[in-house]
């Protein structure tokens, strides 16, 4: 029996980058996760369910990104010598995952 990517239907976090046959009955994959968190990954060969499903995965956010990270506060516009001024920052990656604190 092969795998087909085509037996993917959906994925509801990434998105599949490639499966290739690896030989002795063993399959290659790539998957490009987009949003951080726990999952349960399941996976198929022709529609049927393969045994062990699903997986227990954990994604962390990557990289902090300057571009979808933002900061807000009355700090950034108005501040008094001697005293704190206060803002908040919000990390994000690249795909808006929020970093953990």
């Amino acid at each position: 029996c092969c795998f087909n990517a085509s037996d993917v239907t959906s994925v509801k976090v990434g998105s599949v980058a490639s499966f290739s046959y690896v030989g002795s009955g063993e399959y290659m994959g790539d998957l490009v996760v987009t949003k951080s968190g726990a999952f349960y990954l399941w996976v198929s060969m022709n529609g049927l369910v393969v045994e062990g499903m699903p997986l227990d995965v954990s994604v962390k956010p990557g990289y902090t990104c300057a571009s979808t990270s933002t900061v807000s506060g009355d700090g950034l516009s108005t501040a008094t010598v001697g005293e704190y001024a206060t803002f908040t920052i919000v990390a994000r990656d690249a795909f808006s995952n929020r970093q953990p604190n």
